[in-house]
C-alpha cells in the first residue's frame, strides 16, 4: 500500500492532469454540488485539513484509505472483521495531526 501511495503521489499511476480530474468535485447538470466527490475520492476536509478518502467492503472485510494531502500522510485500515469501523479508527489516528 505504501508503494501504491507513493506512485499515486508521484504521478506514476496517473498523470498530473488525470489526477486533477479525480480530485475535482463533480457538479450535476444543474450546477449543484451535493457531495464533494471526484472520480473515486471523497474530497471533504477533516478538522480543516484537506483530505481525500474512500471506503470499501465486501463480506467479512472493510477498508478505508485517508490521504491528508497537505501533510503527505496516508492512513490505510484493513479489517477482516465486519464489527470494526475502519473509518473511525483512521480518523482517530488523523486527530494526532493537530
Amino acid at each position: 500500500m505504501a508503494k501504491w501511495d507513493r506512485a499515486l503521489e508521484s504521478h506514476a499511476l496517473l498523470s498530473e492532469s488525470e489526477t486533477q480530474v479525480a480530485l475535482t468535485p463533480v457538479k450535476l447538470n444543474d450546477g449543484s454540488q451535493p457531495v464533494s466527490y471526484g472520480f473515486g475520492w471523497f474530497l471533504d476536509p477533516f478538522e480543516g485539513r484537506p483530505r481525500m478518502w474512500h471506503t470499501g467492503s465486501t463480506m467479512g472485510f472493510r477498508t478505508v484509505i485517508e490521504r491528508f494531502t497537505a501533510e503527505r500522510l496516508t492512513i490505510v485500515v484493513l479489517c477482516n472483521r465486519t464489527d470494526l469501523e475502519p473509518e473511525k479508527l483512521a480518523l482517530q489516528v488523523g486527530q494526532f495531526l493537530r
